[in-house]
């Protein structure tokens, strides 16, 4: 591992490999380390959840669409849904 300090002080960069790391990025334990990339994960599996293309079906189409589009299959799987206990229901009564 290398270390490259600026003049100023105020750039060190850490240098291992193919890998540069900045000092914000670097921890004295594992457990800091690890505090921080949970809360980076939280962070991104929010912004993942949030983002257009994944929780449009067809980004190319209007959120009114999209909208409209996740009703009208939880609709279709609650009745299948429904249609499928009724059968376990009538399946169990039939076990001998």
């Amino acid at each position: 591992m290398t270390v490259d300090i600026k003049s100023d002080k105020e750039d060190v960069r850490y240098y291992r490999g193919n890998h540069t790391y900045d000092e914000k990025d670097v921890w004295a334990t594992k457990e800091e380390a690890q505090i921080v990339a949970n809360a980076k994960k939280e962070q991104l599996d929010k912004d993942q959840a949030t983002r257009a293309e994944y929780i449009k079906k067809d980004v190319q189409k209007s959120f009114s669409w999209n909208a409209h589009y996740h009703m009208r299959h939880a609709k279709k799987d609650r009745e299948s849904a429904d249609y499928h206990d009724k059968m376990a229901v009538i399946c169990k009564a039939k076990i001998k």
